[in-house]
């Protein structure tokens, strides 16, 4: 997968196929708008560098379901050719939904356009599909539009999947994405109490960007030098860090050093709530508790 920032930055003779949108998360609403069946077409994804509302309103932008290094490993697996990342500044902002089509049918060969039933651009978010339906006949492109996608009769899409995150309904929430929801990081050193009590964590502090689900334990996947482990993660705040969010993990089955090394943690299932504890004797019986937990889903539900 080729990245670039500005549709004048391919082949203008090359025909492409071209999904527009944010994609947070790509979940399984947003991966039927990105596959390309037609082989004669290069595959595309239009996203921007930053969400349109940490411009319009800061206050209200969302945390973010993927970082951008995410979205890139994620599309590239799913056989993207291209991927056009946008800077989205004021001056894009207020391109006029014609501005927009224009800046992009001069400078590329688009033979297809795909967005979702929802999608709105240009200033003010005038543009939209039945714009779209109009500008495709004028200007010779196929357009789809791709209906909303539901599950259970809801509807799938970043902001029902980050609720789900902040509610620790992560099964409901990776249901929806079509996979386990993820945090990345590098192992720091923390306080060593886990290991004081035979039950030794690797702790990461998720990128700031990243929606944090709620506070409390769950059965993880653990992927290391792409090697996978499973285990049990307290997602929690610790004062001594600024109350930092910071994800601790019990790999089970692993006594490595990993210090340093950036290891990926997937939330398979929520077991209980954060809670204080009164002693290190019932911390410690709660936590072997949890390891039960984590281990006997793993073995029934995973079958591993």
């Amino acid at each position: 997968m080729k990245i670039v920032h500005s549709f004048d930055a391919v082949d203008k003779n090359e025909p492409l196929s071209l999904a527009f949108g944010y994609f947070d998360g790509i979940h399984l609403g947003h991966r039927k708008i990105i596959e390309e069946n037609n082989k004669d077409l290069k595959n595309c994804v239009v996203t921007f560098d930053k969400h349109p509302m940490d411009l319009i309103n800061k206050d209200k932008s969302p945390k973010m379901l993927m970082t951008m290094e995410e979205k890139e490993g994620y599309l590239e697996k799913m056989g993207v050719d291209y991927l056009f990342i946008i800077h989205f500044d004021s001056d894009f902002m207020n391109l006029t939904d014609r501005q927009f089509i224009s800046l992009v049918i001069d400078n590329v060969n688009m033979k297809k356009m795909k967005v979702g039933f929802n999608y709105h651009f240009g200033k003010n978010g005038r543009g939209n599909a039945d714009f779209l339906r109009k500008v495709s006949k004028e200007e010779g492109f196929e357009l789809e539009v791709v209906d909303e996608y539901k599950i259970d009769d809801e509807r799938v899409c970043s902001t029902a999947i980050r609720n789900l995150i902040y509610e620790g309904n992560i099964s409901k929430a990776n249901k929806f994405l079509g996979r386990p929801y993820s945090i990345t990081g590098k192992v720091v050193e923390g306080k060593h109490l886990g290991k004081q009590i035979g039950i030794p964590t690797a702790n990461i502090f998720p990128d700031p960007v990243k929606a944090i689900p709620k506070r409390g334990v769950y059965v993880t996947r653990v992927t290391i030098d792409d090697e996978i482990y499973y285990g049990i993660s307290n997602v929690g705040i610790n004062p001594t860090f600024n109350e930092e969010p910071k994800v601790e993990t019990n790999i089970f089955d692993f006594d490595g050093d990993i210090y340093g090394k950036e290891i990926k943690v997937e939330f398979l299932e929520f077991e209980r709530e954060e809670r204080a504890f009164e002693s290190i004797d019932e911390l410690k019986k709660t936590i072997e508790k949890s390891i039960k937990f984590g281990r006997d889903y793993i073995a029934h539900k995973l079958n591993y």
